[in-house]
């Protein structure tokens, strides 16, 4: 069994070094494609020390799909791998062994796509919905886009599909089998990484307004 691990980095370099650490203990074997979209803090520059997994470097932010549409061609549309995962950057992974028990559930319940229980995403509150069963596994219309299992046909063919207008904090599922593991938890703090990243946010939010103000 092949996996294949996409991360897009940008800035926020501390929580790069942890959740790459904290993904160590995913319970399988994997290979980790980085991009790195941009970064201006010294991400890059320790991202090139390391020799953990394939780097892919953009010197000017290109936006998410670009960075995972490049990774889709070096790695010839992941025809090498059986599963692929999206993981962001930020976030953390308090569970052991979560990646080899998501692909567990996966394949035991037939489904197209698979996402654990992101915390800050998954709040019942007009987001990603709880998970009602006494299993903790649900099927659900729409999973946060922050960390998908699927197959590489999913990721070079479906992908961009579910995004819709609303950006990447949530995928539709439309025509496919979606779910969520409630036992496997992964921390997104949204408002804790804005508190702690201001520059970073700042800019975002400046290149957002050009972006904006180019368009219309």
């Amino acid at each position: 069994m092949r996996i294949a691990v996409i991360t897009l980095t940008r800035d926020r370099l501390p929580y790069t070094k942890r959740m790459f650490e904290q993904l160590k203990d995913c319970g399988v074997q994997y290979d980790h494609w980085v991009l790195d979209n941009g970064s201006q803090d010294g991400t890059r520059q320790w991202l090139m020390e390391q020799s953990l997994y394939h780097l892919i470097i953009f010197k000017e932010n290109k936006g998410l799909w670009k960075g995972i549409q490049e990774v889709i061609d070096i790695t010839n549309h992941f025809k090498e791998y059986d599963y692929v995962i999206k993981i962001d950057n930020d976030f953390q992974f308090p569970t052991k062994n979560w990646l080899r028990d998501l692909i567990e559930v996966y394949k035991s319940h037939n489904f197209d796509v698979l996402s654990p229980f992101v915390e800050g995403v998954c709040d019942g509150k007009g987001g990603v919905p709880r998970i009602d069963s006494e299993d903790g596994i649900g099927i659900v219309p729409h999973v946060g886009g922050g960390c998908l299992l699927s197959t590489p046909e999913f990721y070079d063919e479906d992908l961009p599909n579910g995004y819709m207008a609303t950006g990447w904090d949530t995928w539709f599922c439309t025509g496919l089998k979606c779910g969520i593991v409630e036992d496997i938890h992964v921390l997104h703090d949204s408002k804790k990484m804005e508190a702690e990243c201001k520059e970073y946010h700042l800019r975002q939010q400046r290149e957002e307004k050009i972006k904006y103000e180019k368009e219309y």
